[in-house]
């Protein structure tokens, strides 16, 4: 009786849970989505700056932002993290549903951060030369084009504009929730 009670109570959490991590994975997938955009944007912009040979003034103070953001994800994962924490992730009884949110979280997530990580890294490499190069021609009359083309630069620049690792692996996440979100759906049916 008192083992009936406690899976009772072991299913309920585990609903809880599941039906919390779904609002979760939807957020992150908005999210993901957007990162997507800002990564193709920005993609879009840098190579124009570095393939352009009369770059337009108007589209580089409009487009200038391209420069200096760091777009990431910040993932919902604090309701997965307590609900591992306490060992309670085993109380999800579906197996291919918890294994997909293992991998998830502690694969897949993961993947895309350290490659985000990576190329925010190497962006800050980028503008530290940026800076070096406005500072060094500041008193020649600071021509933000000019500086767009110096060769190191214009080198970090080229290289930055490829973000087709980062958009898959984007990708590869959203395909991952919205599989998990199937899952909790077929377990959970949306009350209409």
């Amino acid at each position: 009786m008192e083992k009936e009670r406690e899976h009772a109570h072991d299913k309920k959490e585990a609903k809880e849970f599941l039906l919390g991590l779904k609002a979760d994975l939807e957020n992150d997938r908005k999210e993901m989505n957007e990162d997507i955009w800002g990564y193709e944007t920005s993609a879009k912009w840098l190579s124009y700056f570095v393939y352009e040979k009369n770059i337009n003034k108007d589209s580089l103070k409009a487009h200038s932002w391209v420069l200096v953001s760091k777009t990431h994800l910040l993932a919902n994962k604090g309701r997965y993290e307590g609900f591992k924490a306490s060992g309670k992730i085993n109380t999800v009884e579906n197996h291919e549903l918890r294994n997909r949110i293992l991998d998830f979280y502690e694969e897949r997530i993961i993947g895309l951060t350290n490659t985000t990580k990576s190329y925010m890294d190497f962006k800050d490499q980028m503008l530290n030369v940026f800076y070096r190069e406005r500072k060094g021609r500041a008193t020649a009359g600071d021509n933000l084009v000019d500086i767009l083309k110096h060769s190191e630069l214009n080198n970090y620049l080229a290289a930055l504009f490829n973000v087709s690792e980062i958009t898959d692996r984007y990708k590869l996440a959203i395909n991952d929730a919205e599989a998990i979100i199937q899952l909790i759906d077929q377990m959970y049916p949306v009350e209409k």
